[in-house]
């Protein structure tokens, strides 16, 4: 079922372009699935978009998607919203996982290998910040968020551990000023920090898996964090 298209595309998408949608807790599938067949797919849409209340495919993949203003990757790259990007930290984390666990099936689907001709970012393709919050938390730059997307799909194609409650977010660190009313988030590749959200801290603490991250590194460590390879090493 095609809710949207931009025409058919004659072949199966030779990469593949993950997008975060800059919406709040509640663009979910749900409001896409009614959103979409308001509005003019000309002014953009994805062929997926995954959220908390699940998987929704707005267009087959064997039709093209107005998904990056770039015409080479309109008609030849398959496109993944991971939706809710800019609410609760916590579920934009586990919707990003979901989206990798989708795109790693359809590569293997159409034998290609995870790389940089095969997967992009839309920062590359046209002038956005998309996908803002993925480039935040995965080292702050294109190469360093796509080199983490390209890890972490090989690593489902080749079978490696994929349980995605278990995995360590390795790019970057959550760590508490030792009496954990404030979280930090910090870009293990940069040494740059930011302060979590009330609602994300909440989130992340009644969560058993997301709670193993936070580390008690102390007020008195805080500037030195970015550089201890000690106090890193579990994030390595």
């Amino acid at each position: 079922m095609n809710i949207t298209n931009a025409g058919v595309r004659g072949h199966n998408p030779t990469g593949v372009v993950i997008h975060n949608d800059a919406g709040s807790n509640g663009a979910n599938t749900s409001f896409y699935n009614s959103w979409l067949p308001t509005h003019n797919p000309e002014n953009g849409f994805a062929h997926v978009y995954i959220a908390s209340d699940g998987r929704l495919q707005a267009s087959d993949f064997s039709n093209m998607a107005w998904h990056c203003a770039n015409s080479y990757g309109n008609e030849n790259y398959a496109s993944w919203e991971v939706c809710q990007s800019e609410g609760d930290l916590n579920q934009f984390l586990r919707n990003e996982q979901a989206v990798l666990d989708d795109v790693a099936k359809y590569m293997k689907q159409w034998g290609l290998t995870p790389n940089h001709d095969t997967v992009k970012l839309h920062q590359e393709l046209s002038a956005t910040s998309c996908p803002r919050r993925s480039v935040e938390v995965h080292g702050g730059t294109v190469e360093s968020c796509r080199s983490y997307f390209i890890a972490e799909l090989n690593k489902r194609l080749t079978g490696q551990n994929t349980n995605t409650e278990k995995r360590k977010y390795k790019m970057f660190a959550i760590y508490s000023d030792g009496s954990n009313k404030q979280l930090y988030i910090l870009n293990v590749a940069t040494g740059r920090e930011s302060k979590i959200t009330n609602d994300e801290r909440k989130a992340i603490l009644a969560d058993n898996v997301m709670k193993e991250m936070v580390v008690d590194f102390g007020k008195a460590n805080r500037t030195s964090l970015g550089k201890s390879n000690e106090a890193l090493r579990k994030f390595r």
